[in-house]
């Protein structure tokens, strides 16, 4: 067997100085000495120390290593883990081919991870994408990247916190969890129609189980748009019962929405298990974002309908940015509307509109892959009056209206809820 160090990582010199920092003795002899202890306790075999005396050596010249399989699988590991374990918390990084048990920074075993992103997040800094890098290995481990902009002192304490996080979990539970706790009945019998109230939306009902799916928009490079139907779109799954129910699915987020969104959803106890593209080159950027959760069936729908309303937010903060359009009061928006020189777009779902909507509007989904073709039909020399039902959606819709040449966008700031406050009575 051959096992070369992974193309551009820096490994470190391996010298007395570096046996100080790792707390290993004063010397390298003293640092191999505490490799081959380690080793020796952990091994169940006699093999010969001097293989991974040598197996110092070579990674110190950074040399290709070659044993035998059997030592490699049985006992290199144990070597470079706990070398790149006391590494990693001297700050310096260490990879190989072989499977590390132990983690550096970037790592994390499963049950590690959501407790971690909430530190992380919670520190001021962003999580950009979780995924494994390996098949077949055991534990799991997960990567998880995260960013930030800032002061040193601040990223640095988010990164602490995370590190920490990491440390109290193992020094809690020495061997990893394999699952979420728990279970849920056999036979699924969730009700369709609480859920559905929640969501406002139309579910698919199959075995017991309810499914929602929320459609986005993007626009690929041959120039055609794909949908709900293509895979664009927020989802959510549930089994179980009312009362002991799981929840998984994904969220199709804008690069905007993203940190937002996890937040949200990490706040209300659900948990993150992959976040990455499915696509390329599409306009806007998506990043999915998966996610599994367990509770009371409500109580996990009111979380997904909370997390949905702070995407909505982050992405009508980015439409208000780019302008185009202007926002007035509920008592403007019915005067305006009253003279019946403008158009009455309500930019809902056709399931939210059909409960209740303004006198003399048309719907037409923001989130529908014709949106922009429903709207090009109408007069752009006309005003447009845009609602949703808190005002979000109406500014992500006025934004798109004013990109496609329409000149007097106004959005309902409040949306429907600030009309009806005003004593103005929706119509069916």
């Amino acid at each position: 067997v051959v096992v070369k160090t992974v193309r551009g990582v820096t490994l470190p010199d391996l010298n007395d100085d570096l046996a100080q920092m790792a707390g290993a003795g004063e010397t390298l002899d003293d640092l191999k000495e505490a490799v081959k202890k380690d080793v020796e306790t952990r091994s169940q075999n006699n093999y010969d120390d001097k293989y991974f005396v040598e197996l110092i050596e070579l990674l110190k010249a950074g040399a290709t290593i070659k044993y035998h399989e059997h030592t490699i699988e049985h006992e290199g590991e144990h070597v470079l883990s706990e070398l790149a374990n006391r590494l990693g918390q001297q700050g310096m990084d260490l990879e190989t081919y072989f499977k590390v048990r132990k983690t550096t920074r970037e790592q994390f075993i499963e049950d590690e991870v959501n407790p971690v992103m909430s530190a992380a997040l919670d520190g001021g800094l962003e999580v950009t994408a979780l995924h494994n890098h390996f098949f077949q290995a055991e534990p799991r481990v997960y990567f998880m990247h995260i960013a930030g902009e800032g002061a040193v002192e601040k990223l640095a304490g988010g990164v602490k916190a995370a590190l920490a996080k990491m440390k109290e979990i193992r020094a809690a539970n020495p061997v990893p969890s394999n699952s979420f706790g728990g279970g849920i009945p056999e036979k699924s019998a969730i009700p369709a129609a609480p859920l559905a109230e929640l969501f406002t939306a139309k579910p698919q009902e199959k075995d017991g189980m309810v499914k929602f799916v929320f459609g986005r928009v993007a626009r690929m490079e041959c120039g055609c748009e794909v949908g709900k139907e293509m895979g664009v779109n927020t989802w959510a799954a549930f089994g179980g019962t009312d009362d002991n129910a799981v929840v998984d699915g994904d969220f199709a987020c804008q690069e905007n929405e993203l940190q937002p969104v996890l937040k949200s959803l990490r706040g209300a106890g659900l948990n993150i298990v992959a976040i990455h593209h499915h696509m390329i080159k599409e306009t806007p950027r998506y990043v999915f974002l998966h996610y599994w959760g367990r509770g009371k069936a409500a109580d996990l729908a009111r979380a997904l309908r909370t997390a949905r309303g702070e995407q909505s937010k982050a992405g009508a903060a980015a439409a208000r940015a780019e302008g185009g359009f202007k926002e007035i009061k509920a008592a403007d928006f019915e005067k305006r509307r009253t003279k019946g020189k403008a158009v009455v777009l309500d930019v809902r779902s056709p399931e939210e509109f059909a409960k209740g909507h303004i006198p003399g509007a048309i719907n037409v989904d923001i989130h529908s892959p014709d949106f922009a073709a429903k709207a090009a039909q109408f007069d752009k020399k006309k005003p447009i009056l845009v609602n949703c039902h808190a005002g979000s959606r109406g500014a992500i819709a006025s934004a798109e209206l004013a990109r496609l040449g329409f000149k007097t966008v106004c959005n309902l700031d409040g949306g429907l809820a600030a009309w009806e406050a005003g004593n103005n009575k929706p119509v069916k």
